[in-house]
């Protein structure tokens, strides 16, 4: 995470935001930027929706009481708030719904292990798509599995028009595979604390699961 300072849109709007993806610190250092070491950023956007005001203005008050590793924020919406309170982790991606206060300290903890929070509260990470989101947070829950960096996604796969497959590989160097079919509730949830209409929400069946380890060969 780089933080850059603009006296006016126009300075904006001249940042060379590819040259700092492809670059990272240097482009971002020749253009006025520092880093920053981690954004805890928590929606409390009351417009969109009164709990993310309710919710999460009480979770990024209890966060600021914490010695966590980088900034804390408040932020307008970040999707899914029938969670509420929700609360992205940068620069690691990391997405947490359905917090409560008391969560704050054990989250800032978690963190400095280099660990998720409790997995009952995980959302899946930022740079996945929904569908692989899916996979790894139900993979994460097979395994036991907290380490940030524990999964690293090998491909998505389309079966046939109602199955997938993600591959991942762990650490050890394991190949897990999950074939997952996307289906629609047939219950009705509420996707808003006011003003909203009960819709069925959309999740995924693991049809089949498979593992394989590397082969371990010895010297001769």
């Amino acid at each position: 995470v780089f933080r850059f300072e603009a006296r006016a849109h126009e300075d904006l709007a001249a940042l060379d935001v590819d040259a700092v993806l492809d670059r990272g610190e240097t482009a971002a250092e020749a253009q006025g930027g520092t880093r920053v070491a981690a954004l805890y950023i928590v929606c409390a956007h009351g417009k969109r929706d009164a709990c993310c005001a309710k919710k999460g203005a009480a979770l990024y008050r209890a966060l600021a009481q914490t010695e966590h590793d980088g900034e804390l924020w408040q932020s307008t919406h970040q999707g899914g708030h029938r969670f509420a309170a929700t609360m992205l982790y940068l620069p690691l991606g990391v997405h947490y719904g359905r917090l409560e206060p008391n969560d704050a300290p054990r989250i800032v903890a978690e963190h400095a292990q280099k660990k998720l929070y409790d997995l009952e509260f995980y959302r899946g990470h930022t740079s996945l798509s929904p569908f692989v989101q899916r996979a790894e947070a139900w993979l994460r829950e097979a395994l036991d599995e907290r380490a940030i960096d524990a999964l690293t996604l090998i491909d998505e796969e389309r079966i046939d028009d109602r199955m997938r497959a993600v591959r991942m590989r762990d650490r050890d160097g394991t190949v897990h595979r999950i074939f997952m079919a996307p289906k629609t509730a047939k219950e009705l949830r509420m996707a808003s604390c006011v003003g909203a209409e009960p819709t069925r929400v959309a999740f995924s069946d693991v049809l089949r699961y498979e593992a394989h380890s590397p082969v371990l060969r010895g010297r001769s």
